[in-house]
């Protein structure tokens, strides 16, 4: 069996030359809006319950409610990559806040 030969590609000079990898270029799956990477946190949480997360109304052109994280600088601007999804699983900086009620999932009976 043959090994397979290398890709190659031609530069602008008439040259040849290993092909870069290209996986490298990848976009992050999360944006820059994030303090750490979704799914890093607690197990279960997401960013709709941190206390952290903020809902903004910005009027300028067409107005839109946007949710923003106040962990990261740059939160002010009207930009879609500062973003976040309320659904999106919570990150290592994930708070919970003081009123949060946790639902007594146990079946006892209360006496």
């Amino acid at each position: 069996m043959n090994a397979p030969t290398p890709v190659r590609q031609l530069t602008i000079f008439g040259t040849t030359e290993p092909a870069r990898d290209k996986s490298a270029d990848r976009i992050t799956p999360f944006g820059p809006g994030y303090p750490a990477r979704p799914g890093s946190g607690p197990p279960g949480e997401v960013c709709g319950n941190c206390v952290h997360l903020m809902r903004l109304h910005f009027k300028r052109g067409r107005s839109r409610v946007v949710f923003k994280c106040d962990r990261v600088e740059g939160w002010e601007h009207n930009n879609r990559l500062t973003d976040i999804r309320r659904s999106s699983p919570a990150c290592m900086g994930f708070e919970r806040p003081a009123d949060y009620a946790i639902k007594d999932e146990s079946h006892e009976p209360k006496s």
